[in-house]
């Protein structure tokens, strides 16, 4: 048997490379918290470039659930050999 009947290969690989962005994004992002440590800044400006860090971070991670959500309803739907209509 090919891998392709076992596997949905270009799912896989949407997946793989859709997690590797996230760590890569949650390493940068801790790289960003530990230089905030190490400058002198004002309590002010400290709180609010974090914020700004914390709010791009959980952004980045709902924008990966939307994107993966529709790789995957599109897989869901393509597979699919009727019309069906799907409410979620």
């Amino acid at each position: 048997m090919k891998w392709d009947e076992w596997i949905d290969l270009p799912t896989a690989k949407a997946l793989s490379q859709h997690a590797s962005g996230t760590l890569g994004a949650l390493a940068f992002f801790a790289i960003v918290r530990y230089a905030l440590g190490l400058v002198p800044l004002s309590a002010t400006t400290r709180i609010i470039l974090e914020a700004v860090d914390e709010v791009v971070l959980v952004g980045l991670f709902l924008w990966l659930i939307y994107q993966m959500s529709c790789l995957l309803w599109k897989g869901r739907i393509k597979n699919v050999s009727t019309n069906i209509v799907m409410v979620a």
